[in-house]
């Protein structure tokens, strides 16, 4: 008579104690992220850029912040933002178009920049 041994599964406890530490870390991870504060907070912050003339802009300024404010919007939709910033502060310093503003809003607020409320309210009260 012949015999064939068969295999007996055995469960691995080093496989289930290592699952179960993970799901213990993930889960102390997630809790921690719900009880931080977000990173720079800040109650008051100040705006990034900042129209520097006393003058109210000219037709011609007025023209190169609309051509920059449509490349900024561009960038927004390739998801380039750190161009999309730099663009967006051009066209604010250059005649303080209330739509730069909102849309460097946006994209500071994406990186958590506390600037952005500043940048908002800019927009909020330049729209009637």
């Amino acid at each position: 008579m012949l015999v064939v041994a068969q295999k007996v599964y055995r469960p691995r406890i080093g496989l289930a104690i290592a699952l179960g530490l993970a799901i213990g870390l993930v889960g102390s991870l997630m809790a921690l992220k719900v009880i931080t504060p977000p990173p720079n907070y800040v109650a008051n912050p100040h705006p990034r850029y900042e129209y520097e003339d006393d003058t109210p802009p000219s037709e011609s300024r007025e023209d190169s912040a609309r051509i920059l404010l449509q490349q900024a919007n561009a960038a927004v939709e390739r998801r380039d933002f750190l161009s999309a910033d730099r663009l967006y502060g051009h066209c604010i310093e250059l005649a303080d178009l209330g739509e730069c503003h909102r849309g460097l809003a946006g994209v500071l607020f994406l990186a958590r920049d506390p600037s952005a409320r500043a940048h908002y309210d800019k927009y909020a009260a330049a729209t009637p």
